[in-house]
């Protein structure tokens, strides 16, 4: 029988702490839901106090009680649904209520993690004070990764400084290139192309020319392919590869002189792309240099000579044609 009590008096307390923690969950999801609708008729109300501060010049206070990170986030969400003067007069009203102050706060933070989130909100906000700001700490950070970062906050605000300044502040004379690295040069490769021919006639090192090379095919001047076709020929594979992948996006039709000639590079990280090239150019010249290639040693050669190979070739006539 005393057995039977114990078992009967654990079988409450779990059945207890059963329905405590089913009442803290429901507690704690209808807080959450409160809180959620609390905050979002505030951001409503901070959304509608700079709208009337853009169409009008009266500089009334807020209405009622409104946190920094309702501010911020109403700013956010209005710079990118407003345009031209509209979009000025939010950002010069925003500023002069301290609504950038936390951001630029943490961009001097000591912590790394803390300054990536105060570009990242600049980056929402946009405008001349967000982007000198961000300028700085591109320029002057003492962390390599922070740099990288308010670099691409930069190039999706286009705002990037001159093409000099961003290599030397992201060190690529002296690194390998990030995927990053390479969107954001790419980024001002039409507005900087001559200052790119320029730096191309210096002696540089390889992954520098080669990640020069690569962003002249996203500048969209055909005037450039000379660069690409001098590359070509370029001592260092990686320059050679880049010149070939440059091509697939420039695709100007003087490439179809120079690029059949790489598939029998000796290095197979160029002839693979050349023939990824040829494929994606259509040079049916190309043909007789790619059937030699399906004995390449290289299975990735092999892999791009096929698919190269499959877009040349005619399509197969229906049947009863």
């Amino acid at each position: 029988a005393r057995a039977m009590i114990e078992l009967f008096a654990a079988s409450l307390v779990l059945a207890a702490l059963a329905v405590l923690g089913l009442a803290i969950l429901i507690a704690r999801r209808f807080v959450f839901e409160r809180s959620g609708r609390a905050r979002s008729e505030t951001e409503k109300l901070a959304r509608r106090h700079y709208l009337n501060r853009v169409r009008t010049s009266d500089p009334a206070p807020l209405e009622g009680r409104i946190d920094a990170a309702s501010r911020a986030n109403a700013v956010a969400q209005l710079s990118s649904l407003l345009r031209g003067e509209d979009r000025a007069r939010l950002l010069q009203v925003a500023e002069a209520e301290g609504v950038f102050a936390p951001a630029l706060q943490q961009l001097a933070s000591s912590r790394a993690s803390r300054r990536c989130e105060g570009i990242r909100q600049l980056e929402q906000f946009g405008g001349e004070a967000s982007v000198t700001a961000l300028t700085e700490i591109m320029l002057a950070d003492p962390s390599a990764d922070v740099r990288l970062y308010a670099a691409g906050a930069l190039a999706r605000l286009e705002s990037l400084p001159p093409l000099r300044d961003v290599l030397s502040s992201l060190s690529l004379h002296d690194r390998a290139a990030s995927p990053l690295d390479r969107a954001v040069v790419r980024s001002v490769a039409g507005r900087e192309l001559p200052f790119i021919q320029h730096m191309l006639r210096q002696e540089l090192p390889a992954r520098l020319r080669a990640l020069l090379i690569e962003a002249i095919g996203c500048s969209g001047e055909l005037a450039a392919s000379g660069c690409l076709r001098d590359a070509a020929s370029d001592r260092d594979p990686a320059v050679r590869a880049a010149a070939a992948q440059a091509a697939c996006e420039l695709r100007h039709p003087q490439s179809r002189e120079w690029l059949p000639p790489l598939l029998d590079d000796p290095d197979r990280t160029v002839r693979s792309a050349a023939a990824e090239a040829c494929g994606k150019l259509r040079i049916r010249t190309a043909l007789p240099l790619l059937h030699e290639r399906w004995a390449d040693p290289c299975p990735f050669v092999r892999a791009s000579t096929l698919e190269a190979v499959q877009r040349l070739s005619p399509a197969p006539a229906p049947e009863g044609a």
